[in-house]
Protein backbone atom coordinates (compact mmCIF):
# COMPACT_ATOMS: atom_id res chain seq x y z
CA UNK A 1 0.00 0.00 0.00
CA UNK A 2 2.78 2.37 0.93
CA UNK A 3 4.64 1.72 -2.37
CA UNK A 4 1.49 2.35 -4.39
CA UNK A 5 0.82 5.58 -2.53
CA UNK A 6 4.31 6.77 -3.42
CA UNK A 7 4.15 5.82 -7.12
CA UNK A 8 0.91 7.67 -7.86
CA UNK A 9 2.16 11.15 -6.86
CA UNK A 10 5.35 10.54 -8.85
CA UNK A 11 3.28 9.73 -11.94
CA UNK A 12 1.21 12.86 -11.40
CA UNK A 13 4.37 14.93 -11.12
CA UNK A 14 5.75 13.45 -14.37
CA UNK A 15 2.46 14.06 -16.19
CA UNK A 16 2.34 17.62 -14.85
CA UNK A 17 5.89 18.28 -16.06
CA UNK A 18 5.07 16.84 -19.50
CA UNK A 19 1.95 19.00 -19.73
CA UNK A 20 4.00 22.09 -18.89
CA UNK A 21 6.55 21.20 -21.58
CA UNK A 22 3.80 20.65 -24.16
CA UNK A 23 2.11 23.93 -23.19
CA UNK A 24 5.41 25.80 -23.45
CA UNK A 25 6.14 24.21 -26.83
CA UNK A 26 2.70 25.17 -28.13
CA UNK A 27 3.27 28.70 -26.84
CA UNK A 28 6.59 28.98 -28.68
CA UNK A 29 4.95 27.71 -31.88
CA UNK A 30 2.14 30.25 -31.60
CA UNK A 31 4.57 33.11 -30.92
CA UNK A 32 6.82 31.94 -33.74
CA UNK A 33 3.89 31.79 -36.16
CA UNK A 34 2.77 35.28 -35.11
CA UNK A 35 6.27 36.70 -35.62
CA UNK A 36 6.53 34.98 -38.99
CA UNK A 37 3.24 36.54 -40.14
CA UNK A 38 4.29 39.93 -38.75
CA UNK A 39 7.62 39.96 -40.58
CA UNK A 40 6.10 38.43 -43.73
CA UNK A 41 3.64 41.34 -43.80
CA UNK A 42 6.47 43.84 -43.21
CA UNK A 43 8.56 42.26 -45.96
CA UNK A 44 5.72 42.60 -48.43
CA UNK A 45 5.39 46.26 -47.48
CA UNK A 46 9.12 46.81 -47.94
CA UNK A 47 9.01 45.24 -51.41
CA UNK A 48 6.06 47.45 -52.34
CA UNK A 49 7.91 50.55 -51.11
CA UNK A 50 11.10 49.72 -53.01
CA UNK A 51 9.19 48.97 -56.20
CA UNK A 52 7.17 52.18 -55.94
CA UNK A 53 10.32 54.26 -55.41
CA UNK A 54 12.34 52.65 -58.19
CA UNK A 55 9.49 52.85 -60.69
CA UNK A 56 8.88 56.51 -59.82
CA UNK A 57 12.59 57.23 -60.21
CA UNK A 58 12.73 55.40 -63.56
CA UNK A 59 9.84 57.51 -64.82
CA UNK A 60 11.22 60.69 -63.17
CA UNK A 61 7.87 61.13 -61.42
CA UNK A 62 9.08 63.45 -58.68
CA UNK A 63 5.73 63.74 -56.86
CA UNK A 64 5.80 59.99 -56.22
CA UNK A 65 9.55 59.99 -55.53
CA UNK A 66 8.97 62.69 -52.90
CA UNK A 67 6.28 60.60 -51.17
CA UNK A 68 8.64 57.61 -50.82
CA UNK A 69 11.82 59.57 -50.05
CA UNK A 70 12.61 59.42 -46.32
CA UNK A 71 14.87 62.54 -46.18
CA UNK A 72 12.13 64.62 -47.85
CA UNK A 73 9.46 63.24 -45.52
CA UNK A 74 11.63 64.07 -42.50
CA UNK A 75 11.83 67.71 -43.60
CA UNK A 76 8.08 67.79 -44.18
CA UNK A 77 7.47 66.36 -40.71
CA UNK A 78 9.68 68.99 -39.08
CA UNK A 79 7.61 71.70 -40.76
CA UNK A 80 4.38 70.17 -39.42
CA UNK A 81 5.79 70.06 -35.90
CA UNK A 82 6.58 73.76 -35.69
CA UNK A 83 4.28 75.90 -33.45
CA UNK A 84 3.05 77.90 -36.42
CA UNK A 85 -0.39 78.40 -37.92
CA UNK A 86 -1.74 75.80 -40.29
CA UNK A 87 -1.39 78.23 -43.16
CA UNK A 88 2.26 78.87 -42.30
CA UNK A 89 2.96 75.14 -42.05
CA UNK A 90 1.48 74.48 -45.49
CA UNK A 91 3.52 77.36 -46.90
CA UNK A 92 6.69 75.84 -45.42
CA UNK A 93 5.80 72.42 -46.85
CA UNK A 94 5.39 73.94 -50.31
CA UNK A 95 8.82 75.57 -49.98
CA UNK A 96 10.34 72.23 -48.91
CA UNK A 97 8.74 70.44 -51.87
CA UNK A 98 10.03 73.00 -54.37
CA UNK A 99 13.47 72.97 -52.74
CA UNK A 100 13.66 69.20 -52.98
CA UNK A 101 12.43 69.31 -56.58
CA UNK A 102 15.12 71.80 -57.51
CA UNK A 103 17.75 69.68 -55.76
CA UNK A 104 16.50 66.61 -57.64
CA UNK A 105 16.59 68.33 -61.02
CA UNK A 106 20.04 69.85 -60.43
CA UNK A 107 21.64 66.63 -59.14
CA UNK A 108 24.65 65.32 -61.06
CA UNK A 109 26.04 61.75 -61.30
CA UNK A 110 27.97 60.92 -58.13
CA UNK A 111 30.37 58.12 -57.24
CA UNK A 112 29.71 58.98 -53.59
CA UNK A 113 26.40 57.23 -52.99
CA UNK A 114 25.88 59.14 -49.74
CA UNK A 115 25.20 62.29 -51.72
CA UNK A 116 21.53 63.34 -52.12
CA UNK A 117 19.78 61.85 -55.13
CA UNK A 118 22.75 59.69 -56.20
CA UNK A 119 20.23 56.87 -56.82
CA UNK A 120 18.64 58.97 -59.58
CA UNK A 121 21.47 57.94 -61.90
CA UNK A 122 21.36 54.28 -60.86
CA UNK A 123 17.60 53.63 -61.05
CA UNK A 124 17.50 54.44 -64.75
CA UNK A 125 14.72 53.78 -67.23
CA UNK A 126 16.76 50.99 -68.89
CA UNK A 127 17.59 49.19 -65.63
CA UNK A 128 16.22 45.68 -65.19
CA UNK A 129 15.97 44.68 -61.54
CA UNK A 130 14.64 42.19 -59.03
CA UNK A 131 14.47 42.23 -55.24
CA UNK A 132 16.50 39.29 -53.98
CA UNK A 133 15.87 39.47 -50.25
CA UNK A 134 14.64 41.65 -47.38
CA UNK A 135 16.17 41.63 -43.90
CA UNK A 136 14.61 43.31 -40.87
CA UNK A 137 16.91 44.66 -38.17
CA UNK A 138 16.55 46.70 -35.00
CA UNK A 139 17.07 50.44 -35.47
CA UNK A 140 19.82 51.03 -32.92
CA UNK A 141 20.20 54.67 -34.03
CA UNK A 142 16.78 55.49 -32.55
CA UNK A 143 16.49 53.52 -29.29
CA UNK A 144 13.71 55.76 -28.00
CA UNK A 145 11.23 54.63 -30.66
CA UNK A 146 8.40 52.28 -29.64
CA UNK A 147 9.32 48.62 -30.09
CA UNK A 148 6.96 48.04 -33.01
CA UNK A 149 8.55 50.98 -34.88
CA UNK A 150 12.18 50.24 -34.02
CA UNK A 151 12.71 48.24 -37.19
CA UNK A 152 14.50 49.14 -40.41
CA UNK A 153 14.80 47.00 -43.51
CA UNK A 154 17.73 46.22 -45.77
CA UNK A 155 16.94 44.82 -49.19
CA UNK A 156 19.24 43.35 -51.80
CA UNK A 157 18.25 44.61 -55.24
CA UNK A 158 19.97 43.01 -58.22
CA UNK A 159 20.21 45.38 -61.20
CA UNK A 160 21.34 44.86 -64.78
CA UNK A 161 22.01 47.45 -67.47
CA UNK A 162 21.63 45.91 -70.96
CA UNK A 163 22.99 48.94 -72.84
CA UNK A 164 26.59 49.98 -72.18
CA UNK A 165 26.03 53.47 -73.56
CA UNK A 166 23.27 54.32 -71.08
CA UNK A 167 24.62 52.31 -68.14
CA UNK A 168 25.63 54.31 -65.03
CA UNK A 169 29.29 54.86 -64.32
CA UNK A 170 30.84 53.91 -60.98
CA UNK A 171 34.51 53.70 -61.85
CA UNK A 172 33.44 52.09 -65.11
CA UNK A 173 30.21 51.30 -66.94
CA UNK A 174 28.08 48.95 -64.83
CA UNK A 175 26.75 45.78 -66.38
CA UNK A 176 25.40 44.09 -63.25
CA UNK A 177 25.36 44.96 -59.56
CA UNK A 178 23.54 44.29 -56.30
CA UNK A 179 22.45 47.30 -54.30
CA UNK A 180 21.84 47.23 -50.55
CA UNK A 181 18.83 49.47 -50.04
CA UNK A 182 17.91 50.77 -46.60
CA UNK A 183 14.18 51.35 -46.02
CA UNK A 184 12.51 52.98 -43.01
CA UNK A 185 8.87 53.01 -42.03
CA UNK A 186 6.86 56.20 -42.45
CA UNK A 187 5.96 56.12 -38.74
CA UNK A 188 9.66 56.44 -37.93
CA UNK A 189 9.97 59.75 -39.76
CA UNK A 190 6.43 61.16 -39.72
CA UNK A 191 4.99 61.36 -36.22
CA UNK A 192 2.31 64.03 -36.53
CA UNK A 193 -1.43 63.41 -36.42
CA UNK A 194 -1.81 64.27 -40.10
CA UNK A 195 0.86 61.83 -41.23
CA UNK A 196 -0.49 59.05 -39.01
CA UNK A 197 -3.83 59.39 -40.75
CA UNK A 198 -2.22 58.58 -44.09
CA UNK A 199 -1.38 55.15 -45.43
CA UNK A 200 1.59 53.53 -43.73
CA UNK A 201 4.43 52.85 -46.14
CA UNK A 202 8.12 52.02 -46.29
CA UNK A 203 10.38 54.83 -47.49
CA UNK A 204 13.68 54.82 -49.33
CA UNK A 205 16.47 56.04 -47.05
CA UNK A 206 19.81 55.24 -48.71
CA UNK A 207 21.73 52.65 -50.70
CA UNK A 208 25.19 51.19 -51.14
CA UNK A 209 26.82 48.62 -53.38
CA UNK A 210 27.13 45.09 -52.06
CA UNK A 211 30.79 44.17 -51.80
CA UNK A 212 31.98 41.99 -54.67
CA UNK A 213 28.78 42.34 -56.72
CA UNK A 214 29.89 45.00 -59.19
CA UNK A 215 30.45 43.72 -62.74
CA UNK A 216 31.58 46.13 -65.46
CA UNK A 217 31.12 46.08 -69.20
Amino acid sequence: MDDGALVLPERNMVMSAKNKIVTAAVGFVVVGAALYLLFADKEEGVREGITAYIEAMKQENFAEVYNYHAPSQRRKTMALQTPASREAQLHDIEIIYNDQLASFEQAQPESNLRRPWSEKFLFTREMVYRILSVRMVEDRENPSLPVQERIVAYAEVEAEYPDKETAPDLGGKIRKVTYLVKMVHSRNVARTWEEKSQRDRWLFDSLSVKEGSLIYW
